[in-house]
């Protein structure tokens, strides 16, 4: 276990990063609120990331929206993914 914890630190400081350049790139496109694209994209509970931009007086329903969407296109394509990939894997086994 000691040994994975670097890995797992890689990965969380690659899924913030990809989720800030994301957010970036979506506040430069749409011409919105920089923080506001941030919430939208960074990873985390849709209900935490609308709360936040509530708190802080931003559009809450882009945040909950994108979350959303976000959250629904991860369940949706995994699976999908993950079978093809799978097979794939099978085939040079």
């Amino acid at each position: 276990m000691a040994t994975s914890i670097p890995i797992y630190i890689i990965l969380t400081l690659f899924l913030l990063l990809s989720g800030a350049c994301t957010g970036y790139i979506y506040s430069r496109l749409a011409k919105i609120n920089l923080f506001t694209a941030m919430l939208a994209t960074v990873p985390g509970g849709v209900g935490v990331m609308a709360a936040i931009a509530a708190d802080y007086n931003r559009n809450v329903t882009l945040v909950a929206l994108s979350q959303v969407f976000r959250v629904t296109s991860v369940v949706i394509l995994i699976p999908f993914n993950s079978k093809s990939i799978s097979q794939h894997i099978f085939i040079y086994i």
